[in-house]
């Protein structure tokens, strides 16, 4: 937008140059793009840049009011004229239909008027700005929208078929020609000022040719309103149709600048016109949008947010210089903000505002105290750092997935959504359940990959949040979870030839991630969930951190994946409180181990779990390792059994083990595991 300086003059003294008053508003907000001299008027403009949370700044008086404020000017408003008695017939009626997208209207008849060009200065203001003068009436009302921010537009009464304004919606393909020559098609969402036969204008955005006025007119109706910001925008960014009077609209104007523009463009015409007869008192509808608001402000803001102590005192004249009233009671300001000053809704922007005053430049440069987020500790963000280094060293792609998720597969496999959250996604309707597991989200993914690219296996992972039910008033829980899944075939080496990926695969990734943490007690637990065919709870110490499976059928159909898939997950936030990372040395064996294995044949059903804990119960002190090293089925053993061999390792602290100690010590393992599960010992 571009501001006059000469202009300005008439509001407000400015004893510094054009340029240096650039440079305040600029420090102060409001940008100063250029500055232009415009000698044929002995003028400086101004081409400024407006935010869209300050619309009175889209005016001259708006502007005068920052550099008042800025300056400690004094600020001095145009004047309305003297308050004439209004004649005239009232035979004007003005119907609002619809008053959300109109809430107020006035109008004013000005009757035998004579006029012919605007004086010199209004044409050169105007013409400094951008702007053509065409004639007194039209100059007069753009002269106030550009030093007020109110727009206005004048009707050739004569040219109405009525005594009758009525503002409506449009009717569906209903078409109007406006000033600019063009043609416009409306429809029912865009708001219409008529002469309740025909269509006169495009509320806030254009006049109609046929009510425009002309060298002719004598009658001159003039229109100030207040309309929708909402509905201004919609219509003019549909019609690619904007104006100055759009522009300012769909901002927001002053409501309590409705009257006092309208008046001071009936002063001006008054002054300037040759004649100009009766003027009949103003025509009114609906109501203005009062929304008179007081912020209550403790003065601590000012120190918390910003960081320095400004005295009460130097607050008070830095929220009076912009016009807002202030009182004071305890430490509390209550601070009245006139209607020009949409913005200003909390105590934080007026803080802005004392900033803005006090000078950015003057508030000194600090770092922010920051209270940590994190347990101070820091396991939870060492935790998820040392997860993603294992992962991505034995070969893990990380992936990002979608927080919602479609119900369908949920469905499909009898999935409980009782304990989930549901979300209104207009976007994407078929993406409306915040996800209770990463299953979906990572089937997706090997769905995808398997279709375009991969031709062998996939080994991806994710860190993020699951979502739980919402609790009353409370928000959905959330929580920091691991998963991870395992697709197709690994590649074969020289020494090892591919192989499809296993469950054991995946067991053994989890493994090696708790025992990174420092977690050696983890066990696989028997668990049932609709979405794998066998399934394990991660469990440490009894308590279940995660569920580890197999993909079930059902769903490799759902996803149309061939491949088994092995997926996992585990809370972070459960495995943070077992996590340790403290390290001791601890000294190599001074005597050597000697190693036992032990082939049994036991019900399928037996975990070998189950036999490890059993050897650990007899708390043989010299037993130190035990490994499961073989699983057999099939051939010579009978069906519903297993075969499974383990291989125990035996040692003292302080002395050699003899091979009879030895010989004893396994009898003992061995005769407990065969009497306590009914095994059978393989030769």
């Amino acid at each position: 937008m571009k501001i006059s300086a000469d202009w300005l003059k008439d509001y407000v003294r400015v004893k510094v140059s054009t340029q240096d008053l650039a440079q305040k508003l600029t420090m102060a907000g409001l940008e100063v793009k250029s500055v232009e001299r415009v000698s044929e008027f002995k003028d400086e403009v101004m081409e400024i840049e407006i935010t869209s949370n300050r619309p009175d700044w889209l005016s001259h008086v708006g502007v005068a009011r920052e550099i008042s404020a800025l300056t400690n000017g004094k600020l001095v408003l145009p004047p309305l004229g003297n308050k004439i008695k209004r004649v005239g017939k009232a035979d004007l009626k003005i119907v609002i239909e619809d008053t959300d997208l109109c809430p107020y209207y006035t109008a004013c008849l000005l009757e035998d008027v004579q006029f012919e060009e605007s004086p010199d200065f209004i044409k050169n203001r105007l013409r400094a700005v951008g702007m053509r003068p065409i004639n007194l009436i039209v100059d007069a009302t753009n002269y106030v929208l550009l030093e007020m921010g109110q727009p206005l537009h004048a009707f050739d009464r004569d040219r109405l078929a009525a005594a009758k304004i009525v503002i409506r919606r449009a009717h569906e393909k209903e078409k109007i020609k406006a000033i600019d020559g063009s043609e416009y098609a409306l429809d029912g969402q865009d708001l219409l000022i008529t002469d309740s036969h025909h269509p006169i204008a495009v509320a806030g955005v254009m006049g109609g040719m046929e009510s425009e006025v002309g060298e002719k007119t004598k009658n001159i109706l003039l229109e100030s309103a207040f309309f929708s910001p909402t509905a201004v925008r919609k219509t003019s960014r549909k019609l690619s149709l904007v104006s100055e009077s759009s522009y300012r609209f769909e901002r927001g104007v002053d409501p309590a600048g409705v009257d006092l523009a309208r008046e001071r463009a009936i002063h001006l015409i008054q002054k300037f016109a040759s004649k100009v007869g009766r003027v009949s008192p103003v025509y009114r509808a609906g109501r203005l949008p009062s929304k008179k608001s007081e912020i209550c402000f403790p003065l601590s803001e000012v120190r918390r947010i910003l960081g320095l102590e400004i005295s009460n005192d130097r607050i008070a004249k830095y929220l009076h210089s912009l016009g807002l009233g202030v009182r004071m009671k305890k430490q509390i300001f209550f601070v009245k903000v006139p209607s020009y000053r949409q913005d200003l809704r909390m105590p934080v922007d007026l803080v802005e505002e004392i900033a803005r005053l006090h000078g950015y430049e003057r508030i000194p440069e600090s770092l922010p105290l920051l209270e940590p987020l994190l347990s101070t500790d820091g396991i939870p963000l060492r935790l998820g750092d040392k997860i993603r280094e294992n992962l991505v060293g034995a070969g893990f792609n990380e992936v990002v997935t979608f927080s919602l998720v479609s119900e369908k597969v949920f469905g499909k496999v009898g999935f409980d959504l009782s304990q989930t959250t549901r979300i209104i996604n207009p976007q994407n309707k078929e993406l409306t359940l915040m996800r209770p597991t990463f299953v979906p989200s990572l089937l997706e993914v090997i769905q995808i990959n398997f279709h375009h690219t991969v031709e062998t296996g996939l080994k991806i992972f994710e860190l993020a949040n699951v979502y739980g039910a919402e609790d009353g008033k409370k928000l959905p829980s959330e929580e920091l979870t691991l998963a991870v899944a395992l697709a197709g075939s690994r590649e074969g080496q020289w020494l090892e030839k591919g192989r499809k990926y296993s469950l054991f695969d995946l067991k053994g990734i989890f493994e090696e991630i708790f025992f990174s943490l420092g977690i050696l007690n983890l066990e696989f637990v028997t668990a049932q969930n609709p979405f794998f065919s066998q399934a394990y709870f991660l469990s440490v110490q009894n308590q279940k951190l995660g569920i580890l499976g197999k993909s079930s059928p059902a769903v490799q159909e759902y996803y149309d994946i061939e491949s088994d898939v092995f997926f996992g997950e585990v809370s972070l936030e459960k495995l943070a409180l077992l996590a340790s990372f403290d390290r001791k040395f601890r000294p190599l064996p001074r005597y050597p181990a000697s190693r036992r294995d032990m082939a049994i044949v036991l019900a399928e059903a037996v975990q070998a779990n189950d036999v490890v804990h059993l050897i650990q119960s007899l708390q043989l002190g010299a037993v130190k390792k035990i490994r499961v090293i073989d699983l057999y089925q099939g051939g010579q053993i009978p069906f519903g059994k297993k075969s499974l061999a383990f291989s125990i390792e035996y040692r003292l602290e302080d002395r050699t083990l003899t091979t009879e100690e030895i010989n004893q010590l396994h009898s003992k393992v061995v005769a407990a595991v065969v009497n306590t599960f009914h095994a059978e010992l393989r030769a």
